[in-house]
């Protein structure tokens, strides 16, 4: 039971981490075309939600 618990709260967070990173347009609709500026701007994106 409390392995499932931590399960959960572990799903809860990562949901809420999307949740504040698709606040961003450009990550939510992917506007860049190579994976490069992508995961760079998803970089900066994370920088920015952690400061």
């Amino acid at each position: 039971m409390i392995l499932i618990k931590k399960d959960i709260q572990i799903r809860i967070a990562i949901e809420r981490f999307f949740g504040k990173i698709k606040e961003n347009k450009r990550l939510a609709l992917r506007f860049d075309k190579l994976d490069v500026t992508f995961f760079s701007f998803f970089s900066i994106a994370c920088l920015k939600l952690f400061k």
